[in-house]
């Protein structure tokens, strides 16, 4: 059985990590149904070679959506597209889960707790919505601009963070 053809393209300037941007499109091709269940991916080096990245960085996104369960590695055999992502509770199925899910990881690998990154995604959302142009808002139909407040500010202070 030959491998796919991963039909993806890697932007560096995006601003997006490279490593996330393949784990989202490989999640995406697998979700969407464009892989199916045992479909064999490529092996880490040659998709490296073929998007022009790290080895290390396709080998992580391999480890991180195998521990997932969209692909399953077979010693010796390859790498398969699976399905056991779907008999799991609670694991990303669309972009926009798989989005929240990697800023949830981030925030916790830099130390914020759990029970404080509800509250400072509706901060910067009031934050959003205080600092937007007021011809944004007219287009909307939000009455009024309220100009930035120091809200920010003051719970870096209460958090001991100093910009």
């Amino acid at each position: 059985m030959q491998p796919l053809s991963v039909p993806l393209s890697i932007d560096s300037s995006s601003g997006i990590p490279l490593w996330l941007q393949l784990r989202n499109r490989l999640i995406y091709l697998i979700t969407s149904g464009h892989f199916r269940k045992g479909d064999r991916l490529p092996t880490v080096r040659n998709l490296a070679v073929e998007l022009g990245i790290n080895f290390n960085t396709v080998s992580k996104v391999y480890r991180d959506i195998e521990r997932d369960g969209y692909i399953a590695s077979r010693q010796g055999a390859g790498t398969f597209v699976s399905d056991e992502y779907t008999r799991r509770e609670g694991v990303a199925v669309t972009e926009t889960d798989l989005v929240i899910d990697e800023f949830i990881r981030e925030c916790l690998e830099i130390g914020v707790p759990k029970d404080d990154i509800a509250g400072l995604v509706i901060e910067r959302l009031m934050l959003t919505e205080e600092t937007r142009s007021p011809d944004a808002q007219e287009e909307n139909g939000d009455a009024g601009y309220a100009a930035p407040t120091a809200s920010a500010a003051r719970r870096e202070a209460s958090l001991g963070r100093r910009h």
